[in-house]
């Protein structure tokens, strides 16, 4: 009884000790937005990284129309 109590300590123990984006890391979706101005034209770059259908997207924007669309797998 002793025994069991220990290793299921030291189950918890260890689950714990995980750090979190090993836990989550094929469900997060890194990705960023910027924006600038440039020549009087706002740009806005927005990307997107799907590690779970292991894409990548950028999108591209000038004054509110999309100049790029893309899409590639890795």
């Amino acid at each position: 009884m002793r025994n069991t109590v220990l290793i299921i300590l030291l189950a918890i123990s260890a689950l714990v000790a995980l750090p979190s984006s090993s836990v989550y890391e094929d469900t997060t979706i890194p990705s960023y937005d910027t924006t600038w101005t440039e020549n009087g034209d706002r740009y806005r770059q927005i990307y997107i990284c799907d590690r779970k259908e292991r894409t990548e997207t950028v999108i591209i924007i000038r004054n509110d129309s999309v100049l790029l669309c893309e899409k590639t797998k890795f």
